[in-house]
């Protein structure tokens, strides 16, 4: 079981993907976020605070299940970054079930990209409760 989330990256054919594991749904969404603005970015966004003030905004999603819920999460997060050169910094889930959330997300100017993903894809997509701990897989067009 792991004590805090563990995010490792995976190259895949003409793609790119993460492996996440976390004690909790919530921080493995968090993680896997942390992981793709991770790929786009060529460092954690996490790693340099952003000097202005963070805006707020809700990210409210829903969907059949954890699997189609974290792609819903990304897809948004992405979407944002792409149209307003905003990264998320930090997100507190109001609700966060296998399949809704209601978040508020504070996002900060983005550094540029060093690496454009495309989408986040259903390929090999999986998330899964073992052992205690949350376990996901996500590919990614790039």
């Amino acid at each position: 079981m792991p004590e805090s989330p563990s995010l490792r990256f995976i190259e895949h054919t003409a793609d790119v993907g993460i492996d996440v594991q976390a004690d909790t749904l919530a921080d493995l969404f968090v993680t896997a976020a942390a992981g793709m603005f991770e790929l786009v970015l060529g460092r954690s966004p996490a790693a340099v605070p952003p000097s202005v003030p963070l805006e707020a905004r809700r990210v409210t999603l829903q969907a059949d299940d954890a699997a189609g819920l974290l792609v819903a999460w990304l897809r948004e997060l992405l979407f944002l970054h792409e149209t307003t050169w905003l990264c998320p910094y930090h997100a507190e889930f109001t609700t966060l079930t296998e399949s809704s959330l209601d978040a508020a997300v504070q996002f900060g100017p983005a550094a540029e990209p060093v690496r454009e993903i495309k989408g986040v894809t259903w390929h090999q997509l999986s998330v899964h409760r073992r052992n205690h701990a949350w376990q996901a897989r996500v590919i990614f067009d790039v």
